[in-house]
């Protein structure tokens, strides 16, 4: 049998989730809405008017010469 000497909730976690693009955009901003918690959120599009729709904490816009 395995044991842990720690506890899963001592044990420090870092999730973050990246939506890239338009559909990776409304997803994190529907995980948002749904009070999705413990994890932060990036945006990332080479649209800067989706980025500013976008509910996510971290915002990128790549490609901005595309």
């Amino acid at each position: 049998m395995i044991e842990f000497e720690e506890r899963p909730s001592q044990i420090g976690t870092n999730i973050k989730i990246v939506g890239v693009g338009g559909a990776g955009g409304n997803a994190v901003n529907t995980m948002i809405q749904n009070e999705l918690s413990g994890v932060e959120f990036i945006a990332a599009n080479t649209d800067v008017s989706d980025l500013n729709k976008s509910l996510a904490s971290i915002k990128l816009q790549i490609g901005k010469k595309l």
